[in-house]
């Protein structure tokens, strides 16, 4: 502490001083030779207090609780002039900052592990901890089971297998059956993980296409035929446009013995108009078929200096992500209320690299809500050596985490993707990540080249496969109950360059007269197709309309039968009605009859 020229002159050694957030007190001392201090000044918030004291402590330990300054022991003393300072004081005693405020007129502060409520100093409860003045809870995913506490640091994580998602907590809730709860959790997650876990993923850089294309153009086909049969059936004119389209009209069927002629009908004209809309669907997907997957790749692995003979100067494009799992420091700038999205880093975090050629490169940072914190680190241009790294730094008061996660990414061109090799580590249990030694993640880049000649513009695209080469090495590790002294967090990411490097060459499968006959050979066997179906279609039609006339001969024919049949019950009534004479005599046996004489 230092002190101006004027208070320097009014002490010399031996005085009590306290200092506070806003101001300091000086009590006892010596302020000359043999001479003993009775006065006492208080500064606070720029207000300068002087008052005296009874007592003349010099050289006297003291604390500073609640509201009162305790001291103890000193120099013995008869007089204020007259001083043993080989001889100790048995003197315990106490000033009360309150009372001599009241006297003075001054403001007071309260002891760390207090807050001050109407001129009084009550005890920070249990879950929060005391800054200027005030009782602050403690963060998600911390606890502090006593009460008083002077300090952040004794906020503590959740121990393994608990979590806190309240603020102000004394306790921990214990993790749900199922769940896992790493140190410092703040909500339950379901996943189970060992401790040491990696693996790759790859994410295609082309997308597959998917199979409503060809759905679409069956719509397409079904549509097209249902809006020709509608437009023909409503408008007269355009059923004669739509006739002159028929590409059969020397293939409809004839009678036998009846002239061939040159004749286009609406049938025909439906046909032709499904062999071009079946033209148009699967040609274009044969065209498409032959201006994008028209590929063959040929894949090699050579050794790096003949990979270096087609592409001297290899530099690629990466991206690792840094987790860092409950880290309860720092993370984005103070001034930034933004999370879950990438911004500015806190000044606490330091990334350098080793041995890394780069041409630029980007960091950002990000919070999550469960306090974890991501780190993005981008290379653009960058040629990794055989021993290069890339170390983070994390320096401050509370630099521990519950684990780190790290994920490679990279183009490459092996199997054309997007591959990720991502690696997580873990502490001991109710352990966390803090201290010097760095935890240390291995990763070995492969180079990755694919030469591209059926664009318009030959390409080179270069990248790294990445895989990881060794299990991760843990770091410093201390307890969650050790945490009050100011920490530090080092991540080493290594990148090792293998000996040999992958090349992918694309080259076109078929040229330009594989196309034309493939469409000259499907429009010819459409036709051929169409046609057919014409014929059997023209049969049917055909066949249905002679059985229609034969039914209507035999309606015909039996009508006649029907009128015949009406004459005969005409004569069958005539007969049935006759009145025959008395005198009429009917002879049997004989072919015909003669009437009796006529008597006057």
């Amino acid at each position: 502490m230092t002190f101006s020229k004027d208070i320097k002159r009014k002490i010399e050694w031996g005085h009590i001083v306290q200092r506070f957030s806003n101001g300091f007190i000086i009590i006892g001392g010596v302020i000359a030779p043999g001479v003993l201090n009775e006065k006492i000044y208080y500064n606070y918030n720029n207000k300068i207090a002087l008052g005296s004291l009874s007592d003349l402590p010099c050289n006297s330990m003291h604390a500073y609780w609640q509201n009162s300054i305790y001291y103890f022991s000193g120099n013995f003393f008869t007089s204020r002039s007259k001083v043993f300072f080989s001889l100790p004081r048995p003197k315990f005693a106490r000033i009360d900052m309150k009372q001599m405020c009241e006297k003075l007129n001054c403001s007071f502060e309260c002891s760390p592990g207090f807050f001050l409520f109407k001129s009084n100093c009550i005890l920070c409860p249990p879950g929060t901890y005391s800054y200027n003045n005030q009782c602050i809870p403690c963060k998600k995913g911390y606890f502090n089971p006593l009460p008083g506490a002077s300090s952040i640091v004794q906020c503590y994580p959740c121990p393994e297998g608990l979590f806190n998602d309240k603020e102000g907590s004394s306790i921990c809730k214990i993790c749900p059956i199922g769940y896992h709860c790493y140190a410092g959790s703040t909500i339950p997650k379901l996943e189970k993980e060992s401790n040491q876990i990696s693996y790759s993923l790859s994410k295609p850089i082309v997308k597959e296409y998917d199979i409503s294309i060809y759905t679409n153009a069956f719509s397409f086909y079904l549509c097209s035929i249902i809006l020709l049969f509608l437009a023909f059936c409503i408008n007269d004119k355009l059923k004669r446009i739509i006739i002159k389209i028929d590409l059969y009209q020397d293939s409809h069927n004839y009678r036998d013995g009846e002239r061939v002629c040159l004749q286009k009908n609406f049938l025909g004209a439906i046909f032709t108009s499904m062999l071009y809309i079946s033209f148009i669907c699967v040609g274009s997907q044969i065209i498409f078929c032959y201006f994008v997957e028209n590929k063959h790749m040929e894949y090699s692995l050579k050794p790096l200096v003949l990979v270096n003979d087609v592409f001297n100067d290899f530099k690629a494009d990466f991206e690792v992500l840094i987790g860092i799992k409950n880290y309860a420091d720092q993370c984005i700038e103070l001034n930034s209320s933004q999370s879950s999205i990438f911004t500015n880093c806190a000044p606490n975090i330091h990334i350098s690299t080793d041995k890394l050629k780069k041409q630029k490169v980007s960091i950002d940072c990000m919070l999550l809500k469960d306090n974890s914190c991501i780190i993005k680190f981008v290379c653009y241009g960058c040629t990794v050596d055989k021993t290069s790294s890339i170390n983070l730094d994390l320096i401050g008061n509370f630099s521990y985490s519950s684990g780190f996660y790290v994920n490679f990414s990279s183009k490459s061109y092996i199997s054309n993707s997007n591959q990720e090799t991502f690696s997580r580590i873990y502490p001991k249990k109710n352990n966390v990540f803090t201290g010097l030694q760095p935890n240390i993640f291995t990763f070995l880049l492969t180079p990755s080249l694919l030469l591209d000649s059926i664009s318009s513009k030959p390409s080179i695209l270069a990248g790294y496969h990445s895989e990881e080469s060794s299990f991760p090495i843990k770091g410093s590790e201390n307890d969650i109950m050790n945490l009050f002294l100011p920490s530090s967090l080092h991540v080493k990411v290594a990148l090792e360059k293998n000996t040999h490097g992958f090349l992918a060459e694309i080259n076109k499968n078929r040229n330009i007269n594989s196309l034309l006959s493939a469409l000259f050979g499907m429009f010819t066997g459409l036709m051929t197709l169409f046609g057919f179906s014409l014929k059997i279609t023209e049969n049917l039609l055909r066949t249905k309309s002679k059985n229609r006339i034969l039914r209507n001969k035999a309606i015909s024919l039996k009508g006649i039968l029907k009128s015949r049949m009406h004459f005969v019950s005409i004569f069958k009534d005539i007969a049935e009605n006759l009145n025959f004479d008395k005198s009429f005599v009917v002879m049997n046996n004989l072919a015909c009859t003669e009437s009796a004489p006529h008597q006057d």
